[in-house]
């Protein structure tokens, strides 16, 4: 579909009816929006945007849609369903990756954001995609309507259905600057319908946020009394030494999306935690009270 098209159809779509009552908080440098009632995207050519921080912009669409085509592979006609998410200006961007296809009439890449869980990191370490057509949902229906592919396809495998997972975005204020922020989705009905309950952003510029948080990010070495912590890695060890800190730590592990993949607390000076994670590179988040110490690691 043509962009101008798609873009004037979304901004119909919501003049026609799709009024939102939002309730909106601030919390420290957080700013949140809680939509009331949630916005749901269930029918086909059906639209929506969010303006993140209600400076009369939209940052993000989403697109309910669905067309005909041919399919060499099985010689005949299929339909295909997805539900979309793209940014509505130039600069803004969601986490996620690309993938590119091999078939027998050429090559094609599709991208997919991250279905974040909640407690996940949104900043600078995630890979961020700016195309303006994103797949949230997909499935495909033979001649017959029968299903032969459809999901959430965050995670390359089918489900019939995922429930509060956040899509990480970064999005231009008018003054250019970058922000970070997340909102919180369902997929329902074998990726037919969408739900969008609520959703937040860092105030600060270019500061992360975590999903699911309504409260500012204590970064690294933040506050005076920070923690010093030595951490370092073997094969998939993972030792922390807290150099005398009286007090209990919570120690997190990332990956590079963002998706938290380890949790524990600490309360001894001396641990080490074994990690069922593939190799790569991974950032560790301390807290104890309001110290935080943060530290990319090898595995």
């Amino acid at each position: 579909m043509d962009a101008a098209i798609q873009k004037r159809l979304n901004s119909y779509t919501l003049a026609a009816g799709c009024l939102l009552l939002s309730k909106q908080e601030v919390n420290g440098q957080v700013v949140y929006t809680d939509i009331e009632p949630d916005l749901i995207v269930d029918h086909d050519l059906y639209a929506a945007e969010i303006d993140m921080n209600d400076d009369g912009v939209y940052d993000f669409f989403f697109h309910n849609n669905s067309f005909v085509f041919y399919d060499t592979s099985w010689l005949s006609f299929r339909t295909m369903q997805n539900i979309l998410v793209g940014p509505d200006e130039v600069g803004n961007a969601l986490a996620g990756i690309s993938v590119s296809f091999s078939t027998g009439y050429g090559e094609f890449t599709r991208f997919y954001p991250f279905a974040l869980d909640q407690g996940s990191l949104v900043g600078d370490l995630q890979t961020w995609q700016t195309v303006e057509t994103q797949v949230m949902a997909l499935r495909v229906l033979s001649t017959s309507g029968d299903i032969v592919g459809f999901g959430f396809y965050a995670w390359y495998e089918y489900l019939s259905e995922t429930i509060d997972k956040y899509l990480g975005v970064r999005f231009n204020d008018l003054e250019g600057a970058s922000h970070y922020g997340w909102i919180r989705c369902d997929i329902l009905e074998e990726g037919r319908i969408l739900v969008i309950k609520d959703y937040a952003y860092e105030a600060e510029l270019e500061y992360p946020i975590v999903t699911g948080d309504t409260s500012h990010y204590v970064a690294i070495n933040e506050n005076v009394n920070a923690l010093k912590p030595i951490i370092f890695t073997q094969s998939n060890t993972l030792t922390v030494n807290l150099n005398t800190w009286e007090n209990p730590a919570d120690i997190s592990v990332f990956d590079l999306s963002g998706k938290l993949v380890f949790h524990s607390e600490i309360t001894e000076n001396y641990s080490s935690f074994s990690l069922s994670v593939a190799e790569g590179i991974y950032l560790v988040t301390l807290r104890s009270g309001m110290a935080t110490f943060k530290k990319k690691i090898l595995i």
